[in-house]
């Protein structure tokens, strides 16, 4: 029997999928001490716990209200 792990860090373009901002908008975060992050490597990893959904808003909808 298998535990799922939550993972703890997640890469520039997970952390932008999983907030709907781009990999740029979290590099200029990252630049101005806005959100915590670690370097592994060449790899720019960002722990899961900085990312808040209030931080960062809804993503854009496409098309409007069908009502």
């Amino acid at each position: 029997m298998s535990i799922p792990i939550e993972p703890r860090y997640l890469s520039k373009a997970e952390a932008s999928a999983y907030t709907g901002v781009t990999v740029r908008t979290l590099e200029r975060m990252i630049n101005r001490g806005e959100l915590a992050a670690r370097k592994a490597g060449r790899r720019i990893l960002i722990p899961v716990e900085e990312l808040h959904p209030d931080q960062f808003g809804q993503p854009a909808q496409r098309g409007g209200d069908a009502a």
